[in-house]
């Protein structure tokens, strides 16, 4: 009976040293550069309108998320939350980076549920609204990234309206309780 128990508390902490060594922690600044919206017909789908604004607001934002690291691939799935003075946003997110050398392209999808958390109080929402985002960066140390990024918002009436962002974004990239060789 020992002998069991010994056995499974070596694999307990085999397989959960093993777990938590693909943590990735991401922090990081995007400041909004430039945003619109491009309007459609809704009947022949084709571009009736576009609208654009340059911006100069920034979002920090933190991520947390269960990594695969495939060599130059890194698979996550997690959670993001950005940040409005008072209020923080945090949703779902599955990304994909690839590393090329120092530079790293990144594509992500998040959404379809948000909770957002303020010092007045909690709210959840649910529904068909996605956050993709695509973005190149510049790797500049072991765990600092430059680059440029571009955040969608899809949801039902994006048959009509598409709003964008595009940023400059800063990050800090960390994977917990483990050493990264990239």
């Amino acid at each position: 009976m020992k002998q069991k128990m010994f056995f499974v508390f070596v694999l307990l902490i085999v397989s959960t040293t093993y777990v938590i060594a693909q943590v990735q922690a991401t922090v990081g600044l995007d400041v909004m550069t430039f945003g619109g919206v491009k309007l459609s017909d809704p009947e022949t789908g084709e571009t009736a309108n576009e609208a654009r604004e340059t911006l100069k607001f920034p979002f920090p934002y933190g991520q947390l998320a269960y990594n695969f690291d495939l060599g130059m691939f890194d698979i996550g799935l997690g959670a993001k939350a950005y940040t409005f003075i008072v209020v923080s946003a945090i949703y779902p997110l599955v990304y994909a980076d690839v590393s090329l050398g120092p530079v790293v392209v990144h594509g992500g999808l998040g959404g379809g549920f948000f909770w957002f958390v303020s010092p007045f109080g909690q709210k959840t929402l649910s529904g068909n609204v996605f956050l993709p985002e695509v973005g190149a960066y510049v790797r500049i140390g072991k765990a600092f990234q430059l680059g440029v990024t571009s955040v969608f918002f899809i949801s039902e009436s994006t048959d009509i309206a598409m709003p964008y962002v595009i940023c400059i974004s800063g990050r800090f990239v960390f994977d917990l309780f483990g050493h990264s060789e990239k």
